[in-house]
């Protein structure tokens, strides 16, 4: 009887890294957000105002790097959490768009704008 069993080697894939692989600015980007503030409407108008509460914003950038300055700057603070930034096929929500336009990595002037995450203010680069 034969007690030994076949060997088998794990497969070696390389080195593994729980870090993402870092955001190209330069890359093309869409900016996807769900508009969720509406103004109050009458009961007649509520498949209309039903309609409009879910509807997606579209917007195609010629760099990711316009594309954050865009989603920080210029949408309103409320929206960024249903927003989301396509670039490279990669997906990057809310509080990660922040992330991108707070990394030393962004390329683009800042301006003075509240913090998304605690009600602060940043300065400008």
């Amino acid at each position: 009887m034969d007690t030994t069993s076949p060997s088998v080697e794990p497969a070696k894939a390389g080195p593994v890294s729980d870090l993402p692989e870092p955001f190209d600015y330069a890359e093309r980007a869409e900016l996807f957000t769900r508009d969720g503030m509406v103004a109050q409407v009458s009961s007649a108008d509520a498949p209309a105002r039903s309609q409009r509460r879910n509807a997606l914003t579209y917007r195609r950038f010629a760099t990711g790097a316009e594309a954050v300055r865009f989603a920080i700057e210029k949408l309103p603070p409320g929206h960024l959490a249903a927003t989301v930034l396509v670039a490279d096929g990669d997906r990057h929500e809310g509080v990660t768009i922040q992330d991108l336009y707070t990394s030393d990595a962004y390329p683009l002037p800042r301006r003075a704008i509240p913090s998304r995450r605690n009600g602060n203010h940043r300065t400008g680069q």
